[in-house]
């Protein structure tokens, strides 16, 4: 399956969405900060980067900018819990696909692949 890079600070979040990612056989590298998933992805680029928008430090908003600064085509899944208007930013300004957090399973699985699939 795919390698996918998951950013978020909370800890039961990364391992109830990597837990998700992974019955299905995708592997899953975790990052607690943007700067470590930024610095994640440099060294092993991954096939989808999922990230939460806000975090402490550096926010996902900024971060989105950065990544695709960096490689314009990487797909980005943009997470969040704080209301549509910044997963709406985050789709306008480079992720290819967001979610609401809280999601279902099924949800997040068939947003990874669709994400996967996109050209």
């Amino acid at each position: 399956m795919s390698n996918i890079l998951l950013i978020d600070d909370d800890d039961s979040t990364r391992t109830a969405i990597r837990a998700m990612l992974k019955t299905v056989g995708h592997s899953v590298a975790e990052a607690s900060s943007a700067d470590a998933g930024l610095a994640s992805y440099q060294q092993h680029r991954a096939d989808v980067v999922i990230m939460d928008l806000l975090m402490p430090g550096k926010n996902g908003l900024d971060t989105i900018k950065e990544f695709i600064s960096k490689d314009p085509q990487v797909k980005i899944i943009a997470i969040s819990a704080s209301g549509l208007d910044y997963l709406s930013w985050a789709e306008k300004h480079g992720a290819k696909s967001s979610l609401a957090k809280p999601f279902m399973r099924e949800h997040l699985i068939k947003t990874v692949q669709q994400v996967i699939d996109q050209p």
